[in-house]
């Protein structure tokens, strides 16, 4: 099975303490599920995918995060 060209692959094993789940980023980034389903699919956020799971260091989400201002969410 492929990964959609906007994921990344699972994280490295150092990086495994640091990962946030989508509820995590979607509270950070003040966001409903909707916006994060848009975000993902616009690749504005690029999911690590374990399973059928997402999870994002902290560096995964600057992007989002300067969208999340632009937006007026912060």
């Amino acid at each position: 099975m492929e990964l959609p060209q906007n994921c990344t692959a699972a994280p490295k094993p150092d990086e495994m303490h640091t990962l946030l789940t989508r509820k995590e980023v979607m509270h950070k980034l003040n966001i409903k599920d909707s916006t994060y389903t848009r975000w993902v699919d616009r690749g504005i956020l690029a999911p690590r995918i374990m399973g059928t799971r997402h999870f994002y260091t902290e560096d995964d989400l600057g992007g989002a995060f300067e969208e999340s201002k632009r937006k007026g969410k912060r």
